[in-house]
């Protein structure tokens, strides 16, 4: 089997096109000229230049293979709205084009469990009764508050719809991803931090943590047993947010916090309680806080029935890679 993989160069996106690569396939990558290829210099995989919002570099990429996926897209977390739809939506509009316009015969989407929005139930300092959110979850919440998750969501609607129209088209919805070789430090930010020895405060809510592994087993059953138009939840444990605190700060041989902000203050400060931990170098923004107390829990029991995946690894051994391919890098990252 031919693919093509685009944001190869990125965290998530290399692991996929190394599993892939892994499983017999024949792989190709999608990358700007200006991308470091570190993290594939290793792999057996054909490069092509080329760049999601430029149409015209795209169709000698997608010539001739039969599955793209599409992992590619600008992170960060200081990108507004705007931004964020050009990069998702723009380009993942364009490669759905390339790819119909080349006979793809499949397309499997990388979005994120972010495109489910806010959970619904009330902020509370516990997670008690709290019911995961599943694939039927629709999109909840501020656009301009969350512009990553909109902007998920809004090309979730192209990939279904085209989809409808004859490509079969996938929907991926990973968790936070643990792992070695986040190099931008995104979704590993939290053993980042409390590596270079800081340490936050435990705050109430709670989130879905999950190991590369898990992820990319997702990805390699999706080319064969996903179902077009459909959407598959990758997830792993549900934590709270102080039980990951403490666990991690176990992990890397760090003091476990015992400072504990509450629920109804930390909401009503807002952006002044964010200024201040930033100020102190904590690992903490405007969003997160004003998401506290609420619980983006899930279940993977669609992506486990549906693609044969298996019971979801624990946090620990992902965290640990993670904290062990950061420390070899210390020289060579900074934030």
């Amino acid at each position: 089997m031919r693919v093509l993989v685009t944001g190869a160069t990125g965290f998530l996106g290399s692991h996929v096109a190394r599993a892939l690569a892994a499983k017999g396939a024949t792989v190709r990558v999608l990358h700007r000229a200006a991308s470091s290829t570190e993290p594939i210099d290793d792999m057996p995989v054909e490069r092509v230049f080329g760049d999601i919002l430029e149409p015209s570099s795209l169709a000698s990429a997608c010539r001739d293979v039969e599955v793209v996926v599409h992992c590619a897209a600008q992170m960060g977390r200081r990108r507004g709205l705007e931004a964020r739809l050009v990069s998702h939506v723009t380009g993942t509009r364009n490669m759905l084009a390339a790819s119909v316009a080349a006979g793809v015969r499949r397309f499997v989407y990388t979005s994120s469990v972010a495109a489910l929005g806010i959970p619904g139930h009330r902020p509370s300092a516990s997670d008690a009764g709290v019911r995961p959110m599943d694939e039927s979850t629709v999109w909840r919440g501020d656009p301009r508050g969350w512009p990553y998750g909109y902007a998920k969501h809004i090309a979730e609607r192209l990939v279904r719809r085209a989809a409808k129209e004859g490509l079969a088209g996938v929907i991926l919805n990973p968790a936070l991803v643990i792992g070695p070789g986040d190099r931008h430090v995104v979704s590993n930010v939290l053993i980042w931090h409390m590596l270079h020895g800081r340490t936050p405060p435990l705050v109430p809510g709670g989130l879905n943590v999950v190991d590369i592994a898990d992820v990319t087993d997702g990805y390699v059953a999706a080319l064969s047993r996903g179902r077009s138009g459909q959407r598959y939840i990758l997830c792993g444990e549900n934590r709270t947010h102080a039980d990951l605190v403490r666990t991690t700060a176990r992990l890397l041989g760090r003091r476990p916090p015992t400072l504990r902000l509450p629920l109804g203050p930390l909401r009503a400060a807002g952006i002044l309680a964010s200024i201040a931990m930033r100020a102190l170098g904590l690992p903490f923004s405007p969003e997160m806080l004003r998401m506290a107390g609420l619980y983006f829990y899930y279940t993977g029991d669609k992506a486990r029935a549906e693609l044969g995946l298996g019971p979801p690894r624990p946090y620990e051994p992902a965290a640990a890679a993670a904290a062990e391919w950061y420390r070899a890098r210390r020289d060579r990252m900074t934030r």
